[in-house]
């Protein structure tokens, strides 16, 4: 989705990175491996995901200002179906300050 966006809309600034879980670090070697988007690893410093309640493959959209402004769960609803990657993509763009296209 980084490279679909960025190639519609070239004047917009959004970056997708994932954000591991405390306690799961074992498997980034391979996360890394086969994904293209950045992956940071949760700690008890930062505590992300509770200070979020993230749930399970949830994408958090954060504002210019690090506010989040919408939540998305991929479980619940695929990119693979066109109305959740358009209900993200609002999501994406209504946190940059852009509307949605129609």
């Amino acid at each position: 989705m980084q490279d679909d966006f960025a190639e519609r809309y070239p004047s917009v600034e959004v970056q997708l990175i994932a954000v591991n879980e405390q306690g799961h670090s074992s498997g980034i070697e391979k996360a890394v491996e086969e994904n293209t988007l950045p992956l940071l690893q949760d700690d008890n410093t930062q505590n992300v995901w509770e200070n979020w309640a993230v749930t399970y493959r949830d994408v958090i959209v954060l504002n210019g200002e690090n506010k989040i402004t919408g939540v998305l769960n991929l479980t619940e609803n695929s990119l693979a179906e066109e109305e959740h990657y358009a209900t993200l993509e609002g999501l994406l763009l209504e946190a940059a300050g852009m509307a949605a296209p129609d």
